[in-house]
């Protein structure tokens, strides 16, 4: 499956979900993919978030914006949260498997949700 018809199958998913599920917003979905490095991207209470792990550490970013861009957030080029953390040494976070991945991004999920973390622009 290429790239354009995965994001489409998960948008179309994510449109589904969100018809049969008034809660959605509170139900963070996403997917991970490819290796060195692992990343991954979905939305948490409406806002989009974006995962990646390579080298010897990991960042989770999360737009303010709705439609912003969670990659800008992690360069300080827009508002939103972030939190980044060591991971093994070099270059076992790009080898990450996706269970740890989740649980890691999970973790974010609770810590986002308390206010922990960096909040900035």
């Amino acid at each position: 499956m290429s790239e354009v018809a995965l994001e489409k199958a998960v948008e179309r998913a994510m449109k589904q979900i969100h018809e049969r599920d008034d809660d959605f917003t509170e139900r963070p979905v996403g997917i991970l993919r490819g290796y060195v490095p692992v990343q991954g991207e979905g939305i948490i209470d409406g806002k989009p978030w974006y995962f990646r792990a390579r080298g010897d550490s990991w960042s989770l970013s999360i737009s303010e914006n709705t439609g912003g861009s969670p990659i800008e957030v992690r360069w300080g080029n827009e508002s939103g949260w972030y939190y980044e953390d060591n991971w093994g040494e070099w270059p076992d976070a790009g080898y990450m498997s996706y269970e740890e991945a989740w649980k890691i991004i999970e973790d974010c999920f609770v810590k986002f949700r308390a206010g922990e973390g960096y909040h900035g622009t």
